[in-house]
């Protein structure tokens, strides 16, 4: 689709025309290498919950994940007014992947450290 919708209960009445989805979540958690495994576990799940409650189409999946003690009022302000990412702080581990279709199993699941 060329145009950006961004009322949700718009994004089926696009004409026809193959729908494209972004899904950006912030976690704010101390993710250790100890428990990616675990970490990847729930993104499966999640992967798996996504198509029953998004609009048929392709679905980009992003996690980024900040330390737990950034978890404040401010910060999930500034998430909330939809200013992306916070500006003032790096995540810890991110994960990106462009059409979460292709994902079947934790074995397709790629958490970057950053």
């Amino acid at each position: 689709m060329k145009q950006v919708v961004r009322e949700y209960d718009k994004l089926d009445s696009c004409s026809g025309e193959p729908v494209s989805q972004n899904v950006d979540i912030v976690v704010f958690a101390d993710v250790a290498e100890g428990s990616l495994d675990q970490e990847k576990e729930r993104i499966l799940e999640l992967v798996k919950q996504l198509p029953g409650v998004t609009v048929p189409g392709k679905t980009d999946l992003q996690i980024e994940y900040y330390p737990a003690k950034l978890n404040t009022p401010a910060n999930a302000a500034k998430l909330e007014k939809g200013s992306g990412a916070l500006q003032d702080a790096t995540p810890t581990y991110q994960f990106r992947e462009f059409d979460i279709s292709r994902i079947t199993g934790t074995s397709d699941i790629e958490l970057r450290k950053l």
